[in-house]
Protein backbone atom coordinates (compact mmCIF):
# COMPACT_ATOMS: atom_id res chain seq x y z
CA UNK A 1 0.00 0.00 0.00
CA UNK A 2 1.12 3.70 -0.53
CA UNK A 3 1.38 5.51 1.94
CA UNK A 4 -0.81 8.12 0.78
CA UNK A 5 -3.38 5.35 0.95
CA UNK A 6 -3.42 4.72 4.60
CA UNK A 7 -2.78 8.61 5.16
CA UNK A 8 -6.58 8.59 3.60
CA UNK A 9 -7.39 6.18 5.68
CA UNK A 10 -6.68 7.90 8.86
CA UNK A 11 -8.98 11.16 7.79
CA UNK A 12 -11.67 9.57 6.41
CA UNK A 13 -12.05 7.60 10.09
CA UNK A 14 -11.34 4.33 9.17
CA UNK A 15 -8.29 3.98 11.10
CA UNK A 16 -6.90 5.90 14.29
CA UNK A 17 -4.07 8.59 14.36
CA UNK A 18 -0.35 6.86 14.55
CA UNK A 19 1.77 7.57 17.49
CA UNK A 20 5.07 9.47 17.30
CA UNK A 21 4.13 8.93 13.62
CA UNK A 22 4.29 4.93 13.56
CA UNK A 23 1.21 2.31 13.52
CA UNK A 24 1.13 -0.29 16.57
CA UNK A 25 0.16 -3.61 15.80
CA UNK A 26 -3.60 -3.13 16.01
CA UNK A 27 -3.46 -0.43 13.92
CA UNK A 28 -0.95 -2.67 11.23
CA UNK A 29 -3.82 -5.29 11.76
CA UNK A 30 -6.50 -3.04 10.38
CA UNK A 31 -4.98 -2.00 7.60
CA UNK A 32 -4.07 -5.44 6.25
CA UNK A 33 -7.63 -6.48 7.71
CA UNK A 34 -9.01 -3.68 4.92
CA UNK A 35 -7.07 -4.65 2.38
CA UNK A 36 -7.08 -8.07 2.49
CA UNK A 37 -10.88 -7.11 1.99
CA UNK A 38 -11.03 -4.14 -0.47
CA UNK A 39 -10.28 -6.43 -3.43
CA UNK A 40 -13.82 -8.20 -3.35
CA UNK A 41 -15.99 -5.18 -1.28
CA UNK A 42 -16.13 -1.61 -1.65
CA UNK A 43 -13.94 0.20 1.06
CA UNK A 44 -17.31 1.38 2.61
CA UNK A 45 -18.48 -1.64 2.83
CA UNK A 46 -15.51 -2.70 4.28
CA UNK A 47 -15.59 -0.29 7.01
CA UNK A 48 -18.79 -0.71 7.83
CA UNK A 49 -18.43 -4.97 8.44
CA UNK A 50 -14.96 -3.63 11.01
CA UNK A 51 -17.58 -0.82 12.58
CA UNK A 52 -20.55 -3.67 13.26
CA UNK A 53 -17.85 -5.66 15.29
CA UNK A 54 -15.84 -2.60 16.73
CA UNK A 55 -18.19 0.75 17.12
CA UNK A 56 -16.56 3.87 15.99
CA UNK A 57 -13.47 2.86 14.19
CA UNK A 58 -11.08 5.62 15.80
CA UNK A 59 -12.03 4.53 19.08
CA UNK A 60 -10.78 1.22 20.88
CA UNK A 61 -12.50 1.41 24.01
CA UNK A 62 -15.82 0.07 22.20
CA UNK A 63 -14.35 -2.49 20.82
CA UNK A 64 -15.35 -6.06 20.82
CA UNK A 65 -12.53 -7.74 19.86
CA UNK A 66 -8.99 -5.78 19.14
CA UNK A 67 -7.64 -5.96 15.22
CA UNK A 68 -5.01 -7.57 16.07
CA UNK A 69 -6.73 -10.70 17.55
CA UNK A 70 -9.42 -9.97 14.27
CA UNK A 71 -6.70 -10.59 12.46
CA UNK A 72 -5.20 -13.89 14.12
CA UNK A 73 -8.22 -15.23 14.41
CA UNK A 74 -8.89 -14.91 10.03
CA UNK A 75 -5.59 -16.29 9.40
CA UNK A 76 -6.43 -19.79 11.65
CA UNK A 77 -9.77 -19.65 10.05
CA UNK A 78 -8.28 -18.86 5.91
CA UNK A 79 -6.35 -21.64 6.98
CA UNK A 80 -8.79 -23.97 7.45
CA UNK A 81 -10.43 -22.67 3.91
CA UNK A 82 -9.97 -25.85 2.03
CA UNK A 83 -11.41 -27.78 4.61
CA UNK A 84 -14.62 -26.06 4.71
CA UNK A 85 -17.66 -27.83 3.48
CA UNK A 86 -21.28 -27.57 4.79
CA UNK A 87 -22.44 -25.00 7.13
CA UNK A 88 -22.02 -27.52 10.25
CA UNK A 89 -18.26 -27.16 9.19
CA UNK A 90 -18.30 -23.40 9.10
CA UNK A 91 -19.78 -24.04 12.52
CA UNK A 92 -16.98 -25.53 13.82
CA UNK A 93 -14.30 -24.31 12.41
CA UNK A 94 -15.40 -20.84 13.83
CA UNK A 95 -16.25 -22.84 17.22
CA UNK A 96 -12.76 -24.54 16.87
CA UNK A 97 -11.04 -20.68 15.62
CA UNK A 98 -12.21 -18.92 18.40
CA UNK A 99 -12.80 -21.15 21.58
CA UNK A 100 -10.05 -18.04 23.29
CA UNK A 101 -12.13 -15.36 22.96
CA UNK A 102 -13.73 -13.99 25.68
CA UNK A 103 -16.91 -11.43 24.85
CA UNK A 104 -16.36 -7.90 26.58
CA UNK A 105 -20.46 -7.93 25.99
CA UNK A 106 -23.53 -10.23 24.86
CA UNK A 107 -23.48 -11.04 21.58
CA UNK A 108 -19.51 -10.52 20.98
CA UNK A 109 -19.05 -14.18 20.07
CA UNK A 110 -22.07 -13.94 17.44
CA UNK A 111 -20.77 -10.14 15.72
CA UNK A 112 -17.43 -11.71 15.71
CA UNK A 113 -18.18 -14.93 13.93
CA UNK A 114 -20.52 -13.41 11.48
CA UNK A 115 -17.67 -10.60 10.82
CA UNK A 116 -15.35 -13.97 10.15
CA UNK A 117 -17.65 -15.56 7.97
CA UNK A 118 -17.95 -12.43 5.88
CA UNK A 119 -14.49 -12.09 5.56
CA UNK A 120 -13.31 -15.67 4.45
CA UNK A 121 -16.05 -15.13 1.67
CA UNK A 122 -14.79 -12.35 0.23
CA UNK A 123 -11.24 -13.39 0.72
CA UNK A 124 -12.04 -16.79 -1.27
CA UNK A 125 -13.85 -14.78 -3.29
CA UNK A 126 -11.05 -12.87 -4.37
CA UNK A 127 -8.86 -15.81 -4.82
CA UNK A 128 -11.52 -17.19 -6.94
CA UNK A 129 -11.59 -13.66 -9.03
CA UNK A 130 -7.62 -13.00 -9.12
CA UNK A 131 -7.31 -17.23 -10.38
CA UNK A 132 -9.94 -16.35 -13.33
CA UNK A 133 -8.08 -13.16 -14.06
CA UNK A 134 -5.00 -15.46 -14.48
CA UNK A 135 -6.75 -17.54 -16.63
CA UNK A 136 -7.95 -14.98 -19.22
CA UNK A 137 -4.60 -13.28 -19.26
CA UNK A 138 -3.41 -16.99 -20.63
CA UNK A 139 -5.95 -17.05 -23.54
Amino acid sequence: LEPYTIQNWVKRGFLSNPKNKRYDMEQVCRIININLLKATLPLEEVTKLMAYLNGDLTDESDDMVDDALLYFFFVRLAARARYIGGEQTWDDALAEVTASYVEPAPGGREKLEKVLKIMLTAWVAGRIKAEAERMIAEL
